[in-house]
């Protein structure tokens, strides 16, 4: 299949009819990457959105749609400025090769706005003419819900046409949701054994039926019956749980946007302004004691620590002058004892020269302490009080000080945090219509998880309904076989039967083992070559039942998902899709919106080179400027896979958004 493009008419921001050419210019052998630049809010989404409800209408999953009645969802996406008696249409053309050929096929739906309600209309055109006409297809159109299914179904949309940001949950939850383990089951043909064991049992059933007596063949045929209303039943409900969850995903993502618009507003602030308050105030009350607690800091030794050196400096000429201050009250003690010290000299004969010069060395001692200056006349108690202050009593202050600073900065960010929320909180009339879209969003999910929980319950009374009455048409083989006498070839056919059917049930087992590992080996290869840690990752495990991830390190040791940055987590989910899609068989275009959201720059690098390149042979690229920015635009470019380039972009004079040929900077 080769999506060739797209027409809006009045849908979203597209005011009036706007074509988005997306068909290959080069070998579709080759793989090629178109890349379609929007900026939020210009038409980016409505691309892929345009895709999935030109596919399957009311049945497609689309995030805008929310909780929204099917009616309610066509009003709101026409455009707003559109005129009343022009229709809305979203027109998506793609080519489909089968045995049969190449054909291609333009799928239109049309809904006009009346003033009671909005009216759906739907038709699909083939293109069979070698003329190049279009030729409408009356047939196709009647049986396209059924016709789609066989070429893209709706179960296995997801792994081809998605929202890169939203993704990851399939990597995050313990469980995949359901949708996505019954789309594994019908990817990988699990249940075709299980569908083929009842068709045989019913041909045998009627086979036999046709040798019973009247009344046997009447309870064949009541057995029947019922088995065909319960298919119906099974496939109506598994159908209507099917919508129920899509629309629960829309109105989650919903409910998301309305939390984080709540917040972005300020609202949340809104609601508890009495306690910012509070919280402003006892900052502004907290950070005024610390500033009257460095004012009496201020007062005490603390300002000494601005002349620091000075007042060392100041300290030892004061001890110096102590000592010499002592030393000069012991003066006339000192002069006897030199006179002492000579007399001994001179009694012991020493020579006249030594005693002079040993008079001189005394004389100049004494002088040196009779003639100290007395510069801060402090005494030896004043100054053991000078030293205690600019000592312990100088360390305690700055600690003190340093304390109260760190509070002080604390306080004032406090304030200055609780300050802004209070100038951005949204006013109280603002607050008040958010307050209830909120409520409103939260509970249209819990009606649909609510209404979830009853239709699975419901869909599982049906299932075990259905291996009941699969039971009981055994037993009725059984019955026929043994209380009637049948022909020959009845009996080989009742024989073969009863052999192919055991053959299907060890066939099932056999097939799910072998495909499960075969996915298990393309998700663990797809991992490794995204990956930047190539080692991160030895082994991915599916578990049989719920199709659960679970990872394996070079030991065999589980690793944590929940542990896993959010960009490992995205290229999980993607290693994840990329490898069912192969799985599948089927030659799909790969449409991804946000595709490099929540991923750092090594991350969108890996999946630039070796995803995008490889993802399918045609792969449309919804991107913002900060997503596929220069460098991987350059890098796209090198690849040589860039084969269109187109940028939509809103234009406020023509109310409208409108394509345009390049990117941002091409």
């Amino acid at each position: 299949m080769i999506f060739r493009s797209l027409v809006f008419q009045n849908y979203g921001p597209f005011r009036g009819v706007h074509i988005i050419e997306v068909a290959p210019t080069r070998d579709v052998q080759s793989a090629t990457v178109c890349l379609v630049g929007a900026l939020n809010g210009s038409g980016k989404t409505s691309f892929l959105e345009g895709v999935l409800l030109a596919l399957y209408g009311p049945r497609a999953r689309l995030s805008q749609r929310g909780a929204l009645a099917w009616p309610e969802f066509l009003r709101a996406a026409r455009n707003r400025d559109a005129s009343v008696a022009e229709p809305t249409e979203v027109t998506l053309r793609f080519d489909h090769t089968d045995a049969n050929g190449t054909r291609s096929i333009r799928v239109t739906r049309r809904w006009h706005l009346t003033p009671g309600d909005v009216a759906d209309g739907m038709s699909v055109e083939v293109f069979h003419d070698p003329s190049g006409r279009w030729a409408f297809d009356a047939e196709l159109t009647e049986t396209w819900a059924e016709r789609v299914e066989e070429l893209v179904p709706l179960g296995i949309s997801g792994l081809f046409f998605f929202d890169g940001e939203q993704v990851r949950s399939l990597a995050v939850h313990d469980t995949p949701p359901e949708e996505v383990r019954e789309a594994v089951r019908s990817l990988l043909g699990l249940d075709l054994p299980h569908r083929l064991a009842q068709d045989l049992s019913v041909i045998t059933a009627r086979r036999l039926r046709d040798n019973a007596t009247p009344t046997d063949q009447q309870k064949a045929l009541e057995l029947e019956g019922r088995i065909k209303v319960h298919h119906a039943e099974e496939a109506a409900s598994l159908t209507a749980l099917e919508a129920l969850r899509a629309r629960l995903g829309e109105a989650q993502a919903a409910l998301k946007r309305a939390r984080e618009g709540f917040t972005v507003s300020g609202a949340d602030i809104t609601l508890k302004r009495g306690e910012v308050e509070d919280t402003l105030r006892e900052a502004r009350e907290a950070a005024a004691e610390v500033r009257a607690e460095m004012v009496d800091l201020a007062a005490g030794p603390l300002p000494l620590r601005l002349v620091d050196q000075l007042l060392k400096r100041a300290l030892q000429a004061a001890s110096e002058e102590v000592t010499a201050t002592e030393r000069a009250l012991l003066a006339d003690h000192i002069k006897e004892r030199d006179e002492k010290v000579v007399q001994i000299l001179a009694d012991l004969r020493a020579g006249p020269e030594l005693i002079k010069r040993l008079k001189e060395k005394l004389y100049n001692d004494r002088l040196t302490v009779e003639r100290q200056p007395k510069r801060l006349g402090v005494t030896r108690a004043e100054l053991h009080v000078v030293e205690a202050v600019a000592g312990a009593g100088l360390r305690g202050a700055t600690i003190a000080a340093r304390s109260a600073n760190e509070r002080l900065a604390k306080a004032e960010v406090t304030v200055d945090t609780q300050a802004a929320k209070l100038g951005a909180a949204a006013p109280a009339e603002q607050a008040s219509l958010l307050v209830s879209e909120l409520e409103t969003r939260a509970q249209a999910v819990g009606v649909l998880e609510e209404a979830i929980r009853v239709a699975e319950e419901r869909h599982q009374t049906i299932v075990i309904e259905g291996k009941r009455l699969d039971d009981q048409l055994n037993k009725q083989l059984v019955h026929l076989k043994a209380a009637h006498e049948v022909a020959d070839a009845t009996q080989r056919i009742v024989g073969a039967a009863g052999r192919v059917t055991d053959l299907l049930s060890r066939y099932a087992e056999r097939l799910k083992e072998k495909k499960l590992a075969r996915v298990e080996e393309l998700i663990t290869e797809r991992l490794q070559r995204l990956a930047r840690k190539g080692d991160w990752i030895h082994r991915v495990t599916l578990d049989p039942e719920t199709f659960a991830l679970t990872l394996h390190d070079a030991e065999g040791r589980s690793v944590d998902k929940a542990r896993l940055s959010a960009g490992e987590q995205q290229l999980l989910a993607v290693a994840y899709l990329w490898a069912l899609s192969l799985a599948s068989g089927r030659n799909l275009p790969v449409v991804i919106d946000t595709p490099l959201s929540r991923m750092d720059s090594e991350h969108r690098a890996a999946l630039v080179e070796r995803y995008f390149p490889h993802a399918s042979h045609q792969v449309i690229l919804l991107s913002t400027d900060t997503e596929i920015d220069e460098a991987h635009y350059a890098q796209l470019k090198a690849l040589d896979v860039l084969d269109r380039v187109i940028r939509i972009q809103h234009d406020p004079e023509m109310r409208s958004s409108k394509i345009l040929p390049g990117y941002f900077w091409s």
